[in-house]
């Protein structure tokens, strides 16, 4: 090669190590994790807990929307926008990686329930759940089991039980929850439904209080009678015994 084309190939090689290089592509990040078969709280029970009551409230939507004034409609869309909510977050690929929902989670959960609660249709002793206390009591066995479920259901007592143990609350979060709701769907006018009111059903709450009173009666041998001054007696329990005979 002559003296030119040295010269020319060196001047190429000068200019290329001094023109500005092209920025490196960086490696896509790599796809998150699979969420680990035995996490807990595991995906499937918040899953099916939020599935379960949004299939109810549904259903008890569907049933009364003849009914309903455009009031009760946004009552009953309020509550089942909340739970169609919380499934989808609980059926989300990136729920259990979140350090946030991982350390409030029962915060945040407890929070939205309770919201939830506050709506007037949850305190209703004939809108939306309490509408299944609107029919008799219905005959023979099944028929006890059907009323009972309605009844716990209609109350929101069946709701309520469930929802902590499917949520996996601690117990500080499951016990707050409980509490809040039962304050919050309280209602005396349940007692006047007119599933409890009828006939039948009058009787079996009967049988049941009986039941109950005889269960809970503590044994003989831990019951003592003590006569009193005025001749009346009065039932005692061994602890209480000694004391009365020291006295």
């Amino acid at each position: 090669m002559d003296a030119p084309g040295m010269g020319r190939a060196a001047a190429e090689l000068a200019l290329r190590q001094l023109s500005p290089r092209p920025p490196a592509r960086r490696p896509p990040p790599p796809p998150p994790p699979p969420v680990p078969l035995g996490a807990w709280p595991s995906l499937l029970p918040e899953a099916v807990a939020c599935l379960f009551a949004l299939l109810i409230q549904a259903t008890i939507w569907c049933s009364t929307a003849s009914g309903l004034a455009l009031r009760g409609h946004l009552h009953q869309a309020m509550i089942c926008a909340g739970f169609l909510g919380s499934y989808c977050i609980a059926t989300s690929a990136a729920y259990m990686q979140s350090r946030f929902w991982q350390r409030c989670r029962p915060v945040v959960i407890t929070t939205l329930r309770l919201l939830l609660g506050t709506v007037p249709a949850n305190r209703s002793s004939t809108e939306g759940l309490a509408s299944l206390l609107r029919r008799n009591g219905t005959p023979g066995v099944r028929g006890a089991v059907h009323d009972y479920f309605r009844f716990v259901t209609g109350t929101h007592v069946f709701l309520i039980a469930v929802g902590p143990p499917l949520l996996a609350l601690p117990p500080m979060a499951a016990l707050v929850l409980n509490a809040g709701l039962m304050t919050l769907t309280h209602n005396p006018d349940y007692c006047g439904a007119q599933l409890l009111t009828h006939p039948l059903s009058q009787r079996r709450l009967r049988l049941a209080a009986g039941a109950l009173d005889i269960v809970l009666q503590p044994p003989p041998s831990a019951v003592g009678a003590v006569v009193t001054k005025s001749g009346k007696p009065v039932y005692l329990s061994l602890v209480h015994l000694p004391m009365q005979q020291n006295g």
